[in-house]
């Protein structure tokens, strides 16, 4: 069976003490390598073997009055987690999109 070294790269904005890796569900020591080293490298990687990366995800919530719709003041509050959108307050009229 062959092994090999794997090179897994986390975001560049995830703060590097958050930043963790799993090989079949057990932690792995984090040694930095690569190019300018901004990759974790795992060694003698088996066919088979899981590889996870972890790292804390931003989350925030926006404030803003949308300008698409002639003579709407009203703002908004969108949610977000990383770059996706969990929730928008108030939610709207005749499209309620996020209200799980």
């Amino acid at each position: 069976r062959m092994t090999g070294t794997f090179f897994l790269r986390p975001p560049a904005w995830a703060p590097r003490d958050s930043v963790g890796i799993t090989r079949n569900g057990e932690s792995v020591p984090l040694r930095w390598g690569g190019l300018e080293k901004a990759y974790l490298m795992v060694p003698d990687v088996l066919p088979g073997d899981r590889l996870a990366l972890t790292y804390p995800v931003p989350s925030f919530t926006q404030h803003f009055t949308p300008t698409s719709v002639p003579g709407r003041e009203e703002p908004l509050a969108v949610r977000w987690a990383g770059n996706t959108v969990v929730g928008i307050e108030p939610h709207g009229q005749y499209l309620p999109m996020f209200t799980g």
